[in-house]
């Protein structure tokens, strides 16, 4: 909507000033729509509006989220003096796109510029440090709010500590976060540790989450799914299948899978298994293709029918036909990247010479030559090679005790919600 105003403004003559062209930037930003973010950065050049210092951080941040760190970069040093906007945008562009390091030394670089770090820089640092895994960092960075800047932490900063810890296996210290908190929990931070828990195969304190972050937010499919997911991976179908069931009888539905890309200025929309699109057909067989070629290669790679059409997926295929040779895909995505299709993108890139980027509900992806900017760690690498390396763990999650306990979750959480539902 607010980029169509900028034809209405051409039709009727009228000039844009400093507070619309920020306002269109960020507009631009927020769907990754580089062809019109490059107009807006020709415009403010032509115009002079780039020495507005909202501008030149709308072009920071523009670029940052459409994945061209080098173009944030030279945006960020043409700000003769860059406020504590301007380096929020430049760390967040940095921490998403998987530059964490830089993205801590850009964060020291403006301590040193006598810059004052606020609580939203602190956030984005915390959110450096656990997409990198760096639970001390991170937890210095934490104490350091309050000790070195008199910043008071908020809730938020709380869902990012337990996000910290949880990522890095530490869930008896996140559960300690979320218990000792001088804020009253919501169903955000239940639902950040549920996931590290999903991630890390504790079913216990999975369904403690599931179970607590549905008291307050009982219509929340996330919570169902991640539990479901957390039964799956852990070798518990059956009860993954079960709370399925209970979501589907409760009227909970899952969002779901969309992907948007821009091409030729125009914003073409994809979701999973969809078949509304006008190039449907060749978006299919663009995705066989790619995966004979992976067989042809030698790419491993194990096709899943049911995930083939997942929405990401189709919006690489109509990408790679549709834009020009080697020219990068920018992919948004309005939940969390699957496994199958994180995989599938950094085989595609074996192939081709060319960089996708995806901005998933989560993170920045990046994929380039068969690998990602998220360096497994979003895949839980770690804790994969940790798992192999201890054949116990497996076996403890398929002794009956597990299976009886978390059979008596799933009663619970039905009657749990059976009795939501009675409340008038």
């Amino acid at each position: 909507m607010a980029l169509n105003i900028i034809t209405r403004m051409n039709n009727d003559d009228l000039r844009m000033d400093g507070f619309s062209l920020a306002s269109f930037l960020s507009a631009a930003a927020g769907i990754l729509t580089m062809e019109t973010g490059k107009q807006l950065h020709g415009y403010s050049l032509k115009s002079g509006l780039g020495s507005w210092i909202s501008v030149s951080n709308g072009l920071v941040d523009l670029y940052g989220k459409c994945g061209t760190i080098h173009d944030a970069n030279r945006a960020f040093r043409e700000i003769r003096e860059p406020d504590s906007v301007s380096w929020n945008g430049l760390i967040f562009g940095l921490a998403s796109n998987g530059h964490v390091y830089s993205a801590l030394s850009a964060f020291e670089d403006m301590r040193l510029a006598k810059v004052e770090p606020d609580q939203i820089t602190f956030l984005l640092v915390l959110y450096a440090c656990s997409h990198g895994g760096l639970v001390d960092m991170g937890l210095d960075y934490f104490h350091s709010m309050r000790e070195k800047h008199g910043i008071r932490p908020q809730l938020d900063h709380y869902i990012c500590l337990v996000d910290l810890l949880g990522r890095a296996g530490w869930l008896e210290e996140a559960m300690n976060v979320i218990e000792t908190i001088p804020f009253k929990p919501d169903a955000l931070i239940y639902k950040t540790l549920l996931s590290a828990c999903k991630l890390h195969w504790n079913i216990p304190l999975g369904e403690q989450m599931a179970r607590q972050g549905l008291e307050l937010s009982p219509s929340d499919p996330a919570f169902y799914v991640l539990l479901a997911n957390l039964y799956d991976n852990s070798g518990q179908s059956e009860l993954g299948e079960e709370t399925r069931r209970m979501m589907r009888e409760k009227g909970v539905r899952k969002n779901p899978g969309q992907s948007w890309m821009e091409t030729r200025n125009m914003v073409h929309l994809f979701t999973a298994g969809d078949t509304s699109h006008a190039q449907i057909g060749k978006i299919h067989d663009k995705i066989e293709s790619l995966i004979t070629q992976f067989r042809d290669q030698g790419i491993v790679y194990q096709e899943n029918t049911a995930l083939v059409h997942h929405s990401e997926k189709l919006a690489v295929a109509f990408g790679l036909f549709s834009k020009p040779e080697k020219a990068p895909i920018r992919i948004i995505k309005n939940i969390r990247i699957c496994r199958d299709c994180h995989e599938f993108i950094m085989n595609v890139t074996m192939l081709v010479d060319r960089e996708i980027i995806v901005r998933d509900g989560n993170r920045f992806h990046s994929f380039r030559e068969g690998e990602c900017s998220c360096r497994g760690y979003w895949l839980g690498k770690a804790k994969v090679k940790f798992y192999h390396q201890d054949s116990s763990v497996l076996e403890r999650f398929s002794k009956n005790e597990t299976t009886v306990r978390s059979c008596e979750m799933v009663s619970m959480l039905r009657s749990f919600v059976n009795k939501l539902n009675e409340v008038p």
